[in-house]
């Protein structure tokens, strides 16, 4: 296999700034100053303002309108109908694993409370929107509504979507076999069947607001969005507003924070701006469409019902996993990857049904618990019905394909040129002695505090959050006049501080001091894709082509300082070879005589006199080169653990978090700040998918606190103490060896409650592990 695609295997430079600590963000300045621009904040000369009308109901129709009262309201400039000739045709779709997603764009029937349907009013000011929408006279058609998943796919039961479905409720139906759990079944000692649910009464919220800005300039069109993608917006724009070919559409996406997965895959970036767009068309003037409210970000794909049937014996060994579920928003192979890619039980069957109901689509939102649920709850159940520490459990079934155990991986590892290390063993020996597992852990129920409450252990581990890399991207570099290097791409913010950890990477590989990098585009610039974002996919998608372009850039740096210049210029180096040189923090310098050094802006100054403004690729110092996607059985060899400590109030049901610990093999710590950042605000994420409840009327199908001050979210106070730990074997297919860390804490940490609870209580309580279930448990509800 040719060494560049060997990734894997690639050492970064020694010295520079890559996996040290303390390093300056390169967004810090502007956001802890508040200075930073996000894209709610812009606002264009003459723009108008534009908001949506959002349904009463939780299932209804429009049986009349009447726009009279709005559209004579001064400072109301047009309404967008659903039933328009511009607007009614259009779909967007979205597509996951087996599975296709409609998202609805503007209609006359609501589907769910609050679903945005039909009138968009546009006009001068936010607030002469909102007066707008409430002179806007509709008269609804109450239609039957169902929130439960079991209901909707009870014999007789209304049909909700006959438009997509007249026969049943029935979305989504997938049915996984893996081995044949018949023979797995057979060969085991014990069966155990349990249900977890994650209660669809009382859901998460995803809170998320957007916004998109768009001003139409002659044959052009600006759009500010609020995305992952800027890609899709434009690609988006362009099949759905008539006159605007791509090169003439110019897609920003400055700072965000959020867009958390959901919005981004449902489309929920590209409907705003497809929606600012075609008012802008009508008005002429620039418009910012405006959504927020949480629930545009939809339910969380963790909701749901899970039924078990697990075969294994007295060693622990787990021999089949039968399962079927309700209303998760991906479908089996998303939740099955986990558990098959991080264990060798040999033997699964998955139902997965996804019925319609009257609640928010189902989306990735802050991704990963329904992967990490099956594997989680799994293991948790067996090893209470054992009596067995988890650990142990997790020892045994440990491996990397169904029927393929980890003790049997070693010489997998070694043709691929990995160390043989245990990550799993590794992990368990960095957490234990920081939880104090092996003096704190305790049957379930047996433990009560001079404080009178219950205290609880619980564990989970899975494979290391991993995106398996394909051909990734294709940025490129520019080194600048005055030795600065420029990263060239089209990406996006989300608030993990990725351009940091690119800087770091090209500043090592080309000798640049990292102060002197910069990954600063929220534009597209053409013929570069984009890069960013992509929760745990960025880094493992985007650093191999970009280790490569900044290679280059080196080699050609090098090669100029030996080279004369225009106009009969002698060669800075002169009389040296490439051979002879070498850069570092921001000097080229002859390697045996270390003295003999000159700024990298001594070269570049030379070659860019005379070379006016260009197009990136005529630039003198532009380098980039794409990687290959490497031809190689990919298998998931690192592991993450959790442990978590609990205490439990008998007699309110309040659950004190008392200590996490996080650990992580993500491979290569590239930026460990921003890696312990995302440890630590996954845990919160977690810890709050776990408790936060989000309640709907049974007689009207209507949230009752749909809104932040009655809808709470954990603080920095919920957790007492986080003890995040960085291992590093190396075990990724990305460049260094490295995985990505996005998403891993937060799905995990949103799954690992109800066993510690279950350690505290010795009862199993559903999720989200609210208060009032605890009492219920404890014979007090």
């Amino acid at each position: 296999m040719a060494e560049e695609t060997r990734w894997w295997l690639w050492e970064p430079p020694a010295g520079g700034s890559i996996g040290k600590t303390g390093l300056r963000r390169k967004d810090v300045s502007e956001k802890a100053t508040g200075k930073a621009i996000y894209t709610r904040d812009i606002n264009r000369p003459g723009q108008l303002y534009a908001k949506q009308l959002l349904s009463p109901h939780a299932h209804a129709k429009m049986k009349s309108i009447d726009y009279s009262k709005a559209e004579n309201l001064p400072g109301v400039r047009t309404i967008i109908k659903w039933d328009d000739p511009d607007v009614k045709d259009i779909e967007i779709f979205r597509f996951f694993p087996r599975e296709v997603r409609w998202t609805e764009f503007i209609e006359n029937e609501a589907h769910w409370y609050p679903a945005p349907v039909g009138p968009i009013v546009v006009c001068d000011t936010e607030q002469i929107c909102d007066e707008a929408l409430r002179l806007i006279d509709i008269q609804w058609e109450e239609l039957p509504f169902i929130l439960n998943p079991e209901d909707a796919l009870k014999p007789g039961a209304t049909i909700l979507r006959p438009d997509l479905n007249s026969e049943n409720n029935i979305e989504i139906e997938i049915v996984t076999d893996i081995g044949s759990v018949d023979e797995g079944f057979a060969a085991s000692k014990h069966i155990l069947e349990f249900t977890v649910r994650c209660d669809l009464e009382d859901t998460w919220a995803g809170v998320e607001g957007q916004c998109a800005v768009v001003e139409i300039r002659g044959d052009y069109l600006d759009v500010w969005a609020h995305s992952q993608h800027p890609c899709e917006v434009t690609d988006d724009i362009r099949k759905q507003v008539p006159g605007f070919t791509r090169d003439k559409i110019n897609c920003h996406v400055p700072y965000q924070g959020a867009t958390f997965g959901g919005q981004t895959f449902l489309g929920q970036g590209s409907i705003t701006a497809i929606q600012a767009a075609i008012a802008a068309k009508r008005t002429g003037r620039p418009v910012k469409m405006i959504y927020d409210k949480s629930h545009f970000a939809g339910c969380e794909e963790q909701y749901g019902y899970y039924h078990f049937k697990v075969g294994y014996n007295d060693d622990g060994k787990i021999n089949a996993v039968d399962f079927t579920t309700y209303y998760t928003a991906q479908t089996a192979h998303d939740q099955l990857v986990k558990i098959t890619e991080a264990t060798g039980i040999p033997n699964y069957h998955v139902h997965d049904i996804q019925p319609y109901l009257n609640k928010n689509q189902p989306v990735c939102w802050k991704h990963g618990p329904p992967a990490c649920m099956i594997q989680h709850q799994v293991f948790g159940h067996v090893a209470a019905a054992l009596g067995m520490d988890p650990q142990q459990l997790a020892r045994v079934n440990d491996g990397i394909a169904p029927g393929e155990y980890m003790d049997h991986a070693d010489h997998i590892k070694t043709e691929q040129g990995f160390s043989t290390a245990n990550s799993l063993e590794d992990v368990i020996q960095a957490g234990n002695p920081i939880a104090d597992w092996n003096n704190k852990k305790h049957e379930p129920g047996s433990k009560i505090l001079p404080n009178g409450k219950y205290h609880g252990m619980g564990w989970t581990w899975n494979i290391h959050w991993s995106h398996v890399p394909g051909g990734g991207t294709n940025p490129g570099i520019i080194v600048q006049p005055d030795g600065g290097v420029r990263i060239l791409a089209r990406r996006s913010d989300m608030g993990v501080d990725a351009e940091s950890t690119y800087c770091r990477v090209v500043a090592d590989e080309v000798g640049a001091r990292y102060d002197d990098v910069n990954c600063r585009p929220f534009d597209e610039i053409p013929g570069f894709e984009h890069i960013g974002g992509g929760g745990s996919t960025g880094t493992a998608n985007n650093l191999p082509s970009l280790i490569l372009s900044a290679r280059k850039a080196k080699q050609g740096l090098l090669e100029y300082a030996v080279k004369p210049g225009p106009r009969g210029a002698a060669a800075v180096f002169a009389g040296k070879t490439v051979d002879d040189l070498d850069i570092k923090d921001g000097y080229i310098f002859e390697k045996s005589n270390t003295s003999n050094k000159k700024p990298i802006s001594a070269v570049t100054a030379v070659f860019w006199q005379g070379s006016g403004p260009q197009a990136p690729k005529n630039h003198p110092f532009f380098y980039q080169e794409r990687s290959v996607t490497p031809s190689v059985e990919q298998h998931v060899f690192a592991r993450q653990a959790y442990w978590q400590e609990v205490e439990v109030d008998p007699d309110t049901g309040q659950i004190d978090v008392k200590k996490m610990v996080v650990v992580n093999d993500l491979g290569r710590a590239i930026s460990p700040d921003g890696c312990k950042g995302q440890q630590i605000g996954g845990t919160y994420m977690g810890f709050g998918k776990a408790i936060e409840a989000q309640y709907y009327c049974p007689t009207t199908g209507v949230k009752l606190n749909d809104n932040l001050l009655g809808y709470t979210i954990p603080t920095i106070l919920e957790i007492e103490e986080i003890d995040p730990v960085i291992l590093e074997n190396k075990f990724g297919y990305g460049a260094y060896g490295l995985y990505g860390i996005g998403e891993s804490a937060a799905a995990n940490g949103a799954v690992i409650l109800n066993v510690a609870v279950y350690n505290a209580i010795g009862k199993w309580i559903d999720f989200p592990c609210t208060p009032d279930k605890i009492l219920k448990a404890l014979g007090k509800g």
